[in-house]
């Protein structure tokens, strides 16, 4: 099974979207991959309200997600390391060189939606969705053609 790891700033809104995003179509798919998420700059707080709402108005439920920060210990064990946008990659290049080779950026950058309001979310998630879909057919075409 592949592992994949989803890294934004605080691990509350876009790296648990895409976590949960990504694990609902590998499911869907039947891709043999799971994906957690961290942070660079995490604080042990739940997924926010409104991402968590955002994500429930399709079928997912991300209530019991805290944010973690990223480890050597997450880079080591993962087989990619995405950053939802090029600045995440660059910054974990920087920390975990040694792990370079695994690091890429999500297929295009991801606004911050914290603080936002629900419509800011809802673009957020659509906006993850849709990266996903890339990701996968990127990473998994040949399984997910089965």
């Amino acid at each position: 099974m592949k592992k994949l790891l989803f890294v934004c700033t605080g691990n509350t809104c876009r790296s648990p979207m895409a976590e949960a995003i990504f694990n609902k179509r590998a499911s869907e798919y039947g891709i043999d991959a799971v994906a957690d998420s961290c942070g660079l700059a995490s604080d042990g707080s739940g997924i926010s309200r409104n991402a968590n709402l955002v994500l429930s108005e399709i079928g997912i439920d991300a209530s019991e997600h805290i944010s973690a920060n990223v480890s050597e210990k997450d880079m080591r064990e993962a087989d990619f390391v995405i950053g939802i946008t090029s600045r995440h990659a660059s910054a974990l290049i920087g920390a975990f060189p040694m792990y370079c080779d695994k690091v890429f950026a999500f297929p295009f950058d991801v606004s911050d939606p914290f603080g936002g309001n629900e419509e800011v979310y809802k673009k957020a998630r659509n906006e993850i969705s849709r990266g996903i879909d890339i990701v996968i057919r990127e990473l998994f075409r040949n399984e997910e053609s089965r």
